[in-house]
């Protein structure tokens, strides 16, 4: 489901303090009192839709690098330090972005803070621990493609988009991996973590005045680098349906349906999120009332409308049910699909869809560190002051609405359907 959700209802009437200091770097604080804890956050606006043609995995090595050595904490003290202290620490690597966490008792938190300052700007990239990582990478890769999912899941995608980043995998193929120069990705982390291309967000058992001044004196001496390069692929419209089959060892064919869609923050694509819950929100649901409980066709079926800058994709997946031909699942499939088109979804399907987008931020914050990470990806995506907009958006979404984006973009010529059969079958 759409990560950000309604987060309006959770965020809005609280106080989160907002600065940008004169080297670019977006700061955010949000006080939180509930547990002697603080979460930092750093968001990079890099990632795989960054990389250009044959250089695919360079954001993602990047972020492992990052936990190898600045000038300041050697091979091994970022890891050493936080776990001595009693904290966490995590990040991930997405199409738009790359996302670092750390968790400490709130009387560490410059120990937080000093690491992301170091190693924003300080990242040694030791030669012998390059040579290293890009090995690690390379069998986490091959353990991807084990996954028969994993692999029919990249070929989908390469389908759906001829030229657009985002058709490939953000670990990056392996053979491009293997031709990684330590020069290379040292110059791409050069372009890519500078403090005005990054987003850091403190929440916790804090005050915000001292914090603020914390993050100016590490922070704030890191000189403000040059504009990165801008993303300008345009991805052609699709004109014709695309189809891929694949065999593998799975015990039961697998449906996956690509859908072309906008970005964030237009208006279709806030009719788009409401749609995703009518279709697979839930047991009440149309694709999982219809297609799982009342006539099984399907074992389980899903769907995904992501955040991102520039147009991607809305999925649906489903795993037919023993018996039922490949042939029919689809056509029972697209049919369901095709009477949201004909007739708009009913007021109680609206304002379920509405009222469990605003449940789902709920959850999602649930500890100091969703809460960061929703501010950190709010403020990427639509910026922090934009919060009420979100939430007027979001209540706008007529029935209407909902039929036309189903009529617009859920439709033959717009998607991509990809099999992935056992191979015995």
């Amino acid at each position: 489901m759409f990560l950000l959700l309604m987060i309006t209802s959770a965020l809005a009437d609280t106080d989160v303090f907002k600065t940008t200091l004169p080297n670019g770097l977006t700061v955010l604080i949000k006080e939180n009192h509930t547990l002697p804890i603080v979460a930092t956050t750093v968001l990079y606006k890099v990632g795989s839709r960054n990389e250009i043609s044959g250089k695919s995995g360079k954001a993602h090595l990047v972020e492992h690098m990052m936990f190898k050595g600045t000038e300041k904490f050697k091979k091994g003290e970022i890891y050493s330090s936080v776990q001595k202290h009693g904290g966490m620490l995590d990040a991930y690597t997405s199409e738009d972005y790359t996302y670092y966490s750390l968790s400490l008792p709130a009387k560490y938190l410059k120990i937080a803070l000093a690491i992301e300052a170091d190693r924003m700007r300080n990242c040694v990239f030791d030669p012998m621990e390059f040579v290293s990582e890009k090995k690690v990478i390379i069998e986490e890769r091959k353990m991807d493609l084990d996954s028969p999912f994993v692999s029919f899941r990249d070929e989908n995608l390469k389908k759906a988009f001829k030229v657009h980043p985002y058709r490939n995998s953000i670990t990056g193929s392996i053979e491009e991996i293997e031709g990684f120069t330590r020069e290379g990705i040292l110059n791409f982390y050069n372009t890519y973590y500078q403090p005005n291309n990054a987003i850091l967000v403190v929440v916790g058992d804090i005050q915000t005045d001292s914090t603020l001044k914390l993050i100016k004196k590490l922070f704030g001496q890191i000189p403000e680098g040059p504009d990165p390069p801008q993303v300008t692929i345009i991805e052609p419209e699709q004109k014709q349906e695309q189809r891929l089959e694949l065999k593998q060892r799975v015990t039961h064919p697998i449906i996956q349906v690509l859908f072309h869609v906008p970005p964030n923050d237009t208006k279709d694509s806030y009719a788009l999120q409401v749609l995703d819950y009518i279709l697979t929100g839930g047991e009440n649901s149309r694709l999982i009332k219809k297609l799982v409980k009342e006539q099984p066709i399907f074992t389980f079926i899903g769907s995904s409308y992501y955040e991102s800058l520039d147009p991607y994709i809305y999925s649906i997946t489903a795993e037919l049910k023993e018996g039922v031909s490949s042939q029919k699942a689809e056509a029972d499939l697209f049919n369901e699909i095709d009477s949201l088109k004909q007739d708009p979804p009913l007021k109680h399907e609206i304002k379920g869809a509405k009222n469990q987008l605003e449940m789902g931020a709920l959850f999602l914050q649930e500890s100091i560190n969703d809460q960061a990470e929703l501010l950190a990806t709010t403020e990427f995506f639509y910026g922090i002051e934009q919060l009420q907009k979100y939430a007027q958006e979001i209540e706008s979404i007529t029935r209407e609405d909902v039929q036309r984006v189903a009529q617009k973009y859920l439709v033959k010529k717009n998607r991509t359907v990809g099999w992935l059969l056992p191979r015995d079958k």
